[in-house]
């Protein structure tokens, strides 16, 4: 199936490019030497296995990341060149602007490497190969080049390696190179344990202020001492709270049953200081990711009374409005940005909500009148009026403003793409095909072009050994993709091999509840027999969307078929 279907197209983020990063160095890792040749291999291993693009830049170590798990992982930027220059292993990356800010303020300059271990690549067998970057808080001790180390075992990957290695240098000043091996790390686990820690440094200190309050109340010296340990408590708790909340923002959130835990910390952390504006817009934005949204907006409304310049807390406030469909509001917050970092995309969410409220014609003026200051936002604005005439089903209107924004901007992969799925819509199919091509002439391992061009051979044509090439291609790219899978059993079904179409069908569903992956499922089952299956498929689909026009369609032809 198409995953931009049903307003699954990701937007476009805006990017800026970072050259001549330090990662790596020649010398001694965890008594490991590594020479200039070893350093030079891992460059040639790099354009040898054609890695640029494909390896992220993401925050910590720990569990899967956006090549596992594309669902509900990210990755911080893709690093898209290795050179050396003298000693120094040196990295370019892409990376989106707001992650540049964050590296520019300080927030995430340590930087730790994963490389695997004897790598067997077809025929060869190369010693190290770059897996990961992995940039970590700015509290981390800024000494030498790389400070941490821990060892895992490799994770799931198309490459065969006997280990996967993440390497750090000790404190020079510590004396000697000492390695520190631990287990597999647990990021979230060592950010509460190290706040705990504090908490009760803390708290000691509480405890003496108390002592000397009942011993020496009545002496001077006493009293002075009594001042310095509340004053002392009170920044310890301060630093506490800054060191988690540096840390926490490196630390991908995952695991919901972890990050309540986190917002509870922070919360405590808020009692004790409640003047804070960053531990009222951590709660806010940690309450906004487990959808606690009416204690989002609290603490974001709270943070902003605290630093009324963090257009950031209006951003995220109208999103929070947006969430709960109160639409006027969040209009209302998203025109109080003021120029800068976040106003291009304040002003882009107001023509998007100006169309939810009914308003197609106010949401495309206003869209019109934002004035882009790079190709980029030329082509966000581009999709963001694409979209809105694709959902009031405008399909021609849409066709029409890609056309013309593939013009200002040609060759755009995100524009040729969505022309792609507007023009299958259209039935222009040499169009559609035509661009899929070129996406994959650019870029052979485009998946979402391999999966849109597979998907509609096998829908629209008898091109179907064709299409099952181009799907086969994208499922060894992304084996766990829903959409893929789908893809994948329909073009099964079409060449007539019905249990392998049911197997990838059902995989599929298990992955992703989808009114399209429901009528595909549905319609293989009704015809190789299982009726009732299907229709149970159908009405717990129906059941979620209810107005899902794929869905209805096929439901609609094999109800009549029984009727003949």
């Amino acid at each position: 199936m198409l995953a931009q279907d049903d307003g699954r197209r990701q937007r476009a983020i805006a990017t800026v490019e970072l050259k001549g990063q330090e990662i790596f160095a020649i010398g001694e890792w965890n008594s490991i030497e590594f020479s200039e040749a070893d350093v030079d291999s891992i460059i040639k291993s790099f354009d040898l296995l054609e890695l640029a693009g494909h390896i992220p830049l993401k925050l910590g170590h720990e569990g899967p990341d956006a090549r596992d798990d594309p669902e509900t992982q990210f990755a911080l930027g893709w690093v898209t060149k290795l050179y050396r220059e003298g000693k120094k292993l040196l990295a370019d990356f892409t990376v989106p602007e707001k992650v540049a800010a964050w590296i520019r303020d300080g927030m995430l300059r340590f930087v730790s490497v994963e490389l695997l271990k004897d790598v067997k690549a077809d025929t060869r067998e190369i010693p190290w190969v770059l897996d990961a970057v992995a940039l970590l808080g700015a509290d981390q001790p800024a000494v030498g080049i790389l400070k941490s180390l821990s060892l895992t075992m490799a994770r799931s990957t198309a490459l065969q390696c006997r280990e996967r290695v993440a390497f750090s240098r000790d404190n020079p000043t510590t004396g000697g190179h000492t390695a520190n091996m631990a287990e597999p790390n647990d990021d979230m686990k060592a950010l509460l344990a190290r706040l705990t820690a504090a908490e009760r440094k803390a708290d000691d200190a509480e405890k003496e202020r108390d002592t000397v309050r009942l011993t020496a109340a009545r002496a001077e010296q006493a009293e002075a001492k009594l001042s310095e340990l509340q004053a002392q408590t009170r920044n310890e708790k301060i630093a506490a709270h800054r060191k988690t909340l540096m840390e926490l923002f490196e630390a991908p959130i995952k695991a919901k049953t972890i990050l309540p835990a986190v917002r509870e910390q922070f919360k405590r952390v808020l009692a004790d200081v409640p003047d804070d504006a960053d531990a009222a817009f951590a709660v806010g934005m940690l309450s906004l990711q487990i959808n606690r949204l009416d204690e989002a907006e609290k603490y974001l409304k709270r943070a902003l009374d605290l630093r009324p310049q963090n257009d950031q807390a209006r951003l995220y406030i109208g999103q929070v409005l947006e969430q709960q469909k109160r639409y006027r509001e969040a209009g209302q917050w998203y025109a109080q940005v003021s120029p800068g970092e976040y106003y291009f995309e304040t002003q882009t969410r107001i023509g998007l909500i100006l169309a939810k409220q009914g308003d197609l014609a106010a949401a495309r003026k206003h869209l019109q009148s934002i004035q882009p200051e790079s190709d980029q936002q030329r082509v966000q604005l581009a999709l963001a009026e694409e979209q809105l005439l694709r959902e009031a089903k405008l399909h021609r209107e849409a066709f029409e403003i890609l056309n013309a924004a593939e013009r200002a901007v040609p060759g755009d992969k995100d524009l040729l793409y969505a022309r792609a799925l507007i023009a299958e819509k259209l039935n222009l199919l040499d169009v559609a095909e035509r661009d899929l091509r070129e996406i994959l002439k650019k870029d052979p391992k485009n998946v979402n072009a391999l999966n849109a061009l597979g998907f509609t051979l096998a829908d629209r044509t008898t091109r179907y050994q064709e299409a099952y090439e181009l799907l086969q291609q994208a499922l060894a790219l992304k084996p766990e993709d829903p959409f893929i899978l789908d893809s994948f059993g329909w073009v099964q079904y079409r060449l007539g091999n019905q249990a392998e179409a049911l197997k990838h069908l059902k995989r599929a569903l298990e992955l992703r509840n989808d009114a399209e992956i429901s009528a595909h499922l549905g319609e293989v089952l009704w015809v190789t027999g299982n009726r009732n299956e299907a229709e149970s498929v159908w009405n717990r689909a129906l059941n979620l969307t209810p107005d899902s026009e794929t869905l209805l369609g096929v439901i609609n032809k094999f109800r009549e078929k029984s009727k003949e």
